[in-house]
């Protein structure tokens, strides 16, 4: 099992590839890499490596699971559970939806601060 140290700086990788992934607006997934995870997926036919995808998930976390399955380390798909690498992705689109949301409704927000409105924790003009 690898070190807490190295698990957090992979995971703190394939977050940020996730995050640019989803905020980059990648729509559909690109045929590379749905090739580049069936050829992984065929070689790694040892244990259960794969039983993660006969779960139930929308389209954006299967796109997700798919990308980080084509190009993560063998070791880590080996060493950790589908479900670890489900709920990060899970984590992700949830942080991406949110996002949208704080930009749809940003516009108010960057008012009420100008304005040092901001529920009265902050006064100011930074924004």
């Amino acid at each position: 099992m690898p070190s807490v140290a190295n698990k957090t700086v992979t995971m703190t990788r394939l977050l940020i590839t996730l995050l640019l992934l989803c905020t980059m607006g990648a729509k559909a997934q690109t045929s590379q890499t749905l090739a580049d995870f069936n050829a992984r997926k065929a070689v790694l036919t040892h244990g259960h490596l794969f039983d993660i995808f006969n779960r139930t998930m929308t389209d954006g976390e299967r796109d997700a699971m798919r990308f980080l399955y084509a190009y993560m380390p063998v070791n880590d798909i080996a060493d950790y559970d589908g479900d670890f690498f489900l709920n990060q992705v899970r984590a992700t689109l949830a942080v991406r939806t949110q996002a949208r949301h704080r930009r749809a409704g940003g516009l108010e927000r960057v008012e009420e601060v100008r304005a040092g409105t901001q529920d009265g924790r902050y006064r100011g003009s930074r924004c």
